[in-house]
């Protein structure tokens, strides 16, 4: 028997997602409008059915990615805003003699 003259159609028994029913479905689907390649037929459709899902998990990626380079420059921003008052207010990590302390101590 030819292959186009054939009614078999690919079986879902061995699926146990819907993932493998689904590409089940469209490689039946091909099979049924006689493509000449019934897997790349398929792979176009399965294309098609995941597209709109690619795009929305792209722009939530670009998103993510604008809010994350937003915060780093608003960190970078802070480390300089401090390191200049660090510079500028003369900071010291260490403890300095206090010349109002033994005035203080006597009061």
């Amino acid at each position: 028997m030819a292959f186009a003259e054939q009614s078999y159609k690919y079986s879902d028994d061995i699926c146990d997602s819907d993932k493998c029913i689904a590409r089940v479905e469209r490689l039946n689907e091909c099979y049924t409008e006689r493509s000449d390649n019934v897997v790349e037929c398929a792979v176009k459709l399965t294309i098609r059915e995941v597209e709109s899902i690619l795009m929305t998990d792209l722009l939530q990626l670009e998103e993510r990615a604008r809010r994350e380079a937003i915060k780093t420059v608003e960190n970078t921003w802070k480390e300089k805003a401090v390191s200049l008052a660090v510079k500028h207010e003369k900071f010291s990590a260490s403890a300095y003699c206090d010349k109002l302390e033994p005035f203080i101590k006597a009061n």
